[in-house]
């Protein structure tokens, strides 16, 4: 696998090349659809002013950070997460050569049912991620309680001494219970690929199929994703993260391209065009 690598990641740089500018528009707009709801958000936190809303004929007064809070988790929800999974689709079509149609990152918008799709696998996908993180995080928030309880109730220094060391097991069960999140999690890391691969797929079917290709090639997908870490790295830096985020998702849709099952059917709609020019040819 190690000899494979390093041609993956010279054919997702030979792809990206000649789509550099549009991979950067498309990095633009994601971060900006992401960001932007939580800055107004952070902004709106100091504004003491309430609004009222109307429910039924119910006036219900609410403060206006939690009404910025609410928009901006509808936003990322009904816009972010479609916009997100038509990104992961528009980096697999563009490492098919056989692909006729132009990709565009919005097109889970182009159909009801596929956007309702995409909106709920990025739910069930944030409430699992959630629920993971929750119980990685709670052991140690209990041994956070017990150091306060320890430090409080026993004045004395062996209840300082036991307090530290509950602090310090906190911080080691903190650090354990975020490393145990993720690698829990990483059994849903197809979940965004495998729609974009096939967007006919149930949400069901979406997490048992992430499930079993994690168990088929869980050390070959800790490979190529160690080795696109260092460009992840640079995605930190702003100017940087318009090339560095591109070509990682493009080596790793290289690789997954041919780890996908194929998809059953394409639900998108075909241009008039194409399907005139395929029914002629079948008509000769």
């Amino acid at each position: 696998m190690e000899f494979l690598i390093p041609k993956i990641k010279r054919c997702g740089r030979f792809i990206l090349h000649s789509r550099r500018r549009e991979a950067a528009r498309i990095v633009f707009f994601a971060l900006l659809s992401l960001f932007l709801p939580a800055g107004l958000t952070a902004a709106s936190a100091r504004t003491p002013d309430s609004a009222v809303l109307f429910f039924w004929g119910t006036g219900l007064s609410l403060p206006t950070a939690s009404l910025f809070i609410i928009a901006a988790a509808l936003f990322v929800i009904l816009f972010h997460l479609p916009l997100y999974f038509g990104i992961k689709r528009w980096y697999l079509m563009i490492c098919c050569p056989e692909k006729m149609r132009k990709p565009s990152p919005l097109s889970f918008f182009s159909s009801f049912r596929l956007y309702v799709k995409a909106v709920f696998a990025g739910l069930f996908l944030l409430i699992q991620r959630l629920i993971f993180y929750s119980c990685g995080i709670l052991p140690a928030l209990s041994a956070l309680l017990v150091s306060v309880v320890f430090f409080r109730r026993v004045p004395n220094d062996l209840g300082c001494v036991l307090s530290l060391l509950c602090l310090a097991a906190a911080a080691g069960l903190f650090f354990c219970g975020i490393q145990a999140a993720r690698i829990a999690g990483k059994r849903f890391f197809w979940i965004p690929w495998l729609l974009a691969n096939d967007p006919s797929l149930s949400i069901f079917r979406l997490f048992s199929e992430s499930a079993r290709l994690t168990r088929q090639n869980g050390e070959d997908l800790y490979k190529v994703r160690r080795a696109v870490r260092g460009k992840k790295l640079f995605s930190l830096f702003p100017f940087a993260s318009f090339w560095a985020i591109p070509l990682a998702e493009c080596t790793l849709a290289v690789w997954l391209l041919g780890k996908l099952p194929p998809p059953k059917a394409d639900p998108f709609r075909r241009p008039f065009r194409l399907r005139k020019t395929k029914r002629t040819a079948l008509s000769s």
